[in-house]
């Protein structure tokens, strides 16, 4: 019983001076902050004690990624110069970067958030907070982002559903065609592909039943007959470059509903493995093709 009564005495002291040493520390930790003279308004995400603002010589290093975010927007996105508008808010005697951005309805925000994420890591930069607020309009989804390092936010990004800019949201059905003949490693490379589309095999082809067999088992729609209206090719000319620029040229060229026909070349091939996710970042909604019967 007596020993019993020496451990709870051991324990309790052990907590006690636990506790005392976790409120020096506090205690030390706010003197510190104070003797800086760097007063800082600070907001706790997911009890992460996050810090707003910085000096100015430390706002300019943050200054190139800034731009080129803007240039991930403009450049991949869409988003045009005069929908972004940059500010610095000045607080106490410290400052942060203040980007506002308009967007569209069905801005493509995973993409993007992907998109800053890998260019602000590159940079040794970090993403510290992402809050969506989504609309009364289906689609449409405000989001603010903090971006910095080391707990402490140097811009804060507010991308706003802005009414006066048009929905994107073009819905392009991509098909494939030029299969039948044999079931080769070209059509295999196709099939494999993650990318949404359909591809085009007429039945009277010699391998039609073994080409839908495997397509059906990679997710990949065979049609026996192409859609009669709304069809666009692409014109295959010039290098990459001409290539990728006749490619985008066709889809901001076509209604609001169409269906694209590529080939079964390389060089498609190589289009629809690096463009594609470009296609939906710019607003382009990728649907899949199958036939009613």
């Amino acid at each position: 019983m007596f020993a019993k009564l020496q451990n709870k005495i051991f324990l309790l002291k052990v907590l006690t001076v636990a506790v005392m040493i976790l409120i020096a520390g506090n205690i030390i930790a706010y003197l510190t902050e104070a003797s800086d003279g760097h007063k800082r308004p600070t907001i706790n995400f997911s009890s992460r004690q996050v810090t707003v603002g910085v000096d100015e010589d430390d706002l300019a290093e943050y200054a190139p990624l800034d731009t080129l975010i803007d240039s991930l927007m403009i450049g991949e996105f869409d988003i045009q110069p005069g929908w972004i508008r940059n500010d610095r808010v000045q607080l106490d005697n410290v400052m942060y970067m203040r980007k506002i951005v308009q967007i569209p309805k069905y801005f493509p925000s995973t993409l993007f958030n992907l998109d800053l994420t890998k260019l602000a890591n590159k940079l040794d930069w970090e993403i510290l907070s992402v809050n969506e607020k989504i609309g009364r309009q289906a689609g449409a989804a405000d989001f603010s982002i903090d971006v910095g390092k080391d707990g402490v936010i140097y811009e804060r990004m507010d991308m706003v559903v802005s009414p006066r800019i048009r929905p994107s949201g073009k819905e392009v059905f991509f098909i494939v065609n030029g299969f039948g003949f044999e079931f080769d490693d070209n059509v295999k490379s196709f099939l494999e592909l993650p990318e949404t589309f359909s591809v085009y095999v007429p039945k009277d082809q010699p391998a039609f039943k073994v080409i839908s067999f495997e397509a059906e088992r990679l997710a990949k729609p065979v049609i026996k007959n192409l859609p009669w209206r709304n069809i666009y090719y692409l014109d295959e000319k010039g290098d990459e470059r001409e290539l990728i620029y006749e490619f985008f040229e066709l889809l901001n060229n076509i209604p609001n509903r169409g269906f694209v026909v590529l080939s079964n070349k390389p060089h498609i091939y190589e289009l629809i493995k690096k463009q594609f996710s470009r296609v939906t970042k710019k607003g382009y909604i990728i649907r899949s093709y199958s036939e009613r019967w």
